[in-house]
This record gives structure tokens, C-alpha cells and sequence, in this order.
């Protein structure tokens, strides 16, 4: 009786194709058709779970800033401001902690490679719970820095990238306070992402003389306003401050720290991306400041 270890005898030569008719050897082809098939379905498996299941150390970071309390709209009763808001007092330590950082010549910052020439970027580590990490963006200017401050206070879109629009929904200018409704783009262009951003800046004076502007993004709009903005389409602008100091020539020394969860982005995005992002911003603002003015050009009115 034929079995797999012997082969009947008496029937004559054996040959490869009767050998493997005879015990059920697949051919070459066959074997190779069978290991690529395999290997064909084991990495779609693969890359299904992979899409199905987010490493932790990713969906941790696709919204870095879910743990963190964010800043109410700085205004009592009937819409009126209280300059004695915690908001406020919030955003005034972030114009004291830039100002501490260039006193302190940016100590424990590492400069990051960009391919954008005349500007540099530096990153720091959060010492926060939110595991994103500090921007710095940093670019020299041929105009007077009272012309640049006016740009970056006025024209949002001359720097910001992927701006749909930027309305200012409450102002208080004999604070120097204001909300603006930000409104950004994306590849998706039913999707729109957006913002309420309170805006705070400081003026030269004798301690210093240099302009500041922070700016954080506030939730909890009063008296119908606004309603309030969808969760999954908010940015939460952690931090946003320019540093205007004056240098030699007429010239502006500018300095930009970011912190922004753009929800949906992950740490290796903020480092290969994001960097040349912010530095692309910063020469997109130095290119159109010098369109308005020129080169230390005469002060005008924007």
C-alpha cells in the first residue's frame, strides 16, 4: 500500500511529476506563491491593527493638552473687565517669562536644525504636565520695532500660515486686552479649527524697552456672545508670546515662544514639522513687514 515514506515499486521509473502527485509535494512555483501570499496577508494584519490601535505612546500625545484647566474669559457681570482676573494675571506671567528668558541669554534651550536661512529655532522641555514641548523662534528685522509691533498687533494673517480669519469679538484697548475668534484651515476643507484668543501686550517703558505681546486661548464666552467652540475642532493655544527688542541700526530683534496643541499631532510631528513651521512663519512675517515699510523705511500707518 503506497504511503508517504514508501514509494510502491514495479510501476517503473519514478518521476518528479509522479513523485509529487504521489505523496502531495507542492512544486517550486507552488511553495513560492504560498510564502507570498503568507507574507502579503501577515502585513495586513499588521498594518490593520496598527491603525485599529495607536501605540500608547501616540494616543497619549494626540491631545496633549486634555489634563490641563483651561483659562475663562477674564470678565465679571455684564461684560465688564476685571483687571484683577486670574486669566489676566496668567497671561501678564507669560510677558514676565520671556522677558526672564532673554535676561537669562535663553539658557537651556537647544537650537534645532531648520533649512529656513536668518532664523533660528530653539526648543526647551515642559516642566508641566503637559508633555509638549517650549518653541523658540528667533529673527532679526531691518525696521524700527514700533512698525513691526503695529504688524504683528494688526495683521494676523501676515505671518500666520493657514489662517481662514481673524475676527476681534471684544476690545479693550485702555487695558490692552482683547478677544480675537481664530479660524484655521485644514487639508480637510469642511473642517475648520479654530480658537477664542485673548490677547495682551505691553508697551517700551523705563525697565524695559522692548514690546511684548501673549496671547492664550480662553473658553466660557458669557451672555450668549458665542457659543462655545466644538472640543474636537479647537486649538488650545498653551502659549504664545513676541519679544520685540530693539538693536542697533533701527533694526528689531524678534522673538516668538510657542506652545500649541493642534490636536490630532504627535511629538515627532512638533519636531520635524512644527520646527520648520514656526521659522517659516517668522521669515514669511519678515518678508511682509518689509513690503509695508521697507528696510527702516519712514514710521506709516497700517
Amino acid at each position: 500500500m503506497p504511503s508517504l515514506f514508501r514509494m510502491p515499486t514495479g510501476l517503473g521509473p519514478v518521476t518528479g511529476l509522479r513523485r509529487r502527485k504521489t505523496i502531495s509535494m507542492p512544486s517550486d512555483r507552488e511553495r513560492t506563491e504560498y510564502h507570498s501570499m503568507k507574507q502579503s496577508l501577515m502585513m495586513l494584519i499588521e498594518e490593520c491593527d496598527r491603525l485599529v490601535k495607536l501605540p500608547k505612546e501616540i494616543s497619549a500625545e494626540i491631545d496633549f493638552s486634555m489634563n490641563t484647566v483651561e483659562l475663562q474669559m477674564p470678565f465679571g457681570n455684564g461684560m465688564t473687565l476685571s483687571p484683577n482676573s486670574p486669566s489676566l494675571a496668567v497671561m501678564n506671567r507669560m510677558c514676565s517669562y520671556i522677558l526672564e528668558e532673554h535676561d537669562l541669554n535663553w539658557k537651556g534651550w537647544s537650537q534645532e536644525r531648520i533649512s529656513i536661512p536668518g532664523v533660528k529655532v530653539f526648543t526647551k522641555e515642559a516642566q508641566d504636565k503637559v508633555p509638549l514641548k517650549h518653541f523658540h523662534a528667533q529673527i532679526t528685522i531691518a525696521v524700527r520695532p514700533k512698525e513691526l509691533f503695529k504688524v504683528l498687533l494688526n495683521n494676523r494673517d501676515a505671518w500666520e500660515t493657514g489662517l481662514y480669519s481673524a475676527q476681534k469679538i471684544i476690545s479693550a484697548t485702555h487695558l490692552n486686552f482683547e478677544v480675537q475668534h481664530v479660524k484655521y484651515r485644514t487639508l480637510n476643507s469642511e473642517i475648520v479649527k479654530q480658537c477664542h484668543l485673548a490677547r495682551t501686550w505691553r508697551d517700551p517703558d523705563i525697565s524695559s524697552n522692548c514690546y511684548i505681546l501673549s496671547e492664550r486661548s480662553i473658553c466660557g464666552l458669557q451672555n450668549g456672545l458665542n457659543r462655545p467652540l466644538d472640543a474636537a475642532n479647537r486649538i488650545n493655544v498653551l502659549q504664545s508670546i513676541f519679544l520685540i527688542v530693539p538693536v542697533t541700526g533701527g533694526m528689531s530683534e524678534l522673538h516668538h515662544v510657542s506652545r500649541i496643541d493642534l490636536k490630532g499631532k504627535n511629538s515627532a510631528w512638533y519636531q520635524n514639522v512644527f520646527v520648520e513651521r514656526i521659522a517659516f512663519q517668522m521669515n514669511r512675517l519678515r518678508e511682509n513687514v518689509l513690503s509695508i515699510y521697507g528696510a527702516n523705511g519712514p514710521e506709516t500707518h497700517l
